[in-house]
């Protein structure tokens, strides 16, 4: 703090109660994840279904080739291939039971629909919430980044301890200050207003910061802390009970209080209570969605139409031959 020479020489400080950092606060723009198909399940929990998958349509094909081959003295109609497909099907909640299925074992029937769906119950207790969840993208970690790769532009209130940094000769506040990034405002006011922009960002100490909460708008601490300092109290030097003062901050420091009252009070700053409106869901959340059945459509329309320029080039073939035979 800025302090006048006459005041400082008839004022003294208690004991410290903690050291609270100094930090840059910046206004942060949130944007869904449209990514948030991929992280809705875990990869261990993606192999895993795999791997059920993958042994429930072998262990059915086993079965049926038993049921074919050793009971009933049958062809087999459906390969394992088939298996896979109708498998994939039935784990998307598609498809009946055909007729080439036939001998298949009802234990692993029921095991696949149980199987089924668990993964949709998982997946629908879950999507509403990644969905709707809104991440941030942080514009910067640190002063040199923010010097040499943002437009951003540091703002501090005037007496205060970045500014008294700059004072004293810090190299990167020196060059920003130079390039007309770094801001010294009059008053707390004027310096969170300009935080509230998105083209300043806030170096304040953290504590004061959580104290006054919302001023303007709401702000976020980024990156490390630069400096510490003490949080104490100034009282005149001829308070006659400066000494009951000091003696009980320092029974309070022995005790443990002063420590859980800070953590007390980090804990009902982390504490959001804000109460957000629920949103529509826009375009970019479910653009993913889009794209993967744009695709599969895409994938679909071209196996048809190979699988028709088979079945034709296989048709003529049989024509030709039969026409020939009939010939000889």
């Amino acid at each position: 703090m800025e302090v006048y020479s006459s005041r400082f020489v008839a004022t003294t400080f208690t004991p410290a109660l903690w050291t609270t950092p100094q930090r840059l606060f910046v206004r942060l723009s949130y944007t869904h994840d449209q990514n948030w198909m991929l992280y809705l399940f875990s990869w261990k929990v993606w192999y895993s279904i795999l791997m059920m998958y993958l042994i429930l349509t072998i262990f059915s094909h086993i079965s049926q080739i038993i049921f074919c081959y050793y009971v009933e003295r049958i062809k087999q109609k459906a390969y394992f291939v088939d298996h896979c497909f109708y498998n994939f099907a039935m784990l998307c909640k598609q498809g009946c039971i055909p007729k080439e299925f036939e001998g298949r074992s009802r234990i692993l029937e029921l095991s696949l629909a149980l199987f089924s769906s668990l993964i949709h119950i998982a997946f629908s207790a879950l999507i509403f919430t990644y969905m709707t969840h809104k991440v941030y993208i942080k514009p910067f970690e640190n002063l040199e980044y923010l010097k040499n790769h943002t437009n951003y532009k540091i703002v501090t209130v005037n007496g205060s301890i970045p500014y008294l940094a700059f004072i004293r000769g810090n190299p990167v506040l020196k060059e920003l200050f130079e390039n007309k990034r770094l801001v010294i405002a009059k008053t707390e006011n004027e310096m969170y207003k300009k935080a509230c922009s998105n083209e300043y960002t806030m170096f304040y100490s953290e504590d004061v910061y959580n104290a006054k909460g919302e001023y303007i708008c709401k702000l976020k601490a980024i990156g490390q802390s630069y400096y510490e300092t003490w949080i104490a109290s100034a009282i005149s030097k001829k308070f006659k009970y400066k000494r009951t003062i000091d003696i009980g901050i320092i029974r309070l420091h022995e005790i443990g209080l002063i420590a859980k009252l800070k953590k007390q009070m980090e804990s009902n700053f982390m504490k959001n209570t804000e109460l957000q409106k629920p949103s529509p869901i826009e375009m970019n959340q479910v653009s993913l969605i889009f794209s993967m059945l744009s695709g599969a459509s895409v994938l679909s329309s071209f196996i048809f139409v190979i699988e028709n320029l088979i079945f034709v080039w296989k048709h003529r073939k049989a024509r030709l031959i039969s026409t020939n035979k009939f010939r000889r």
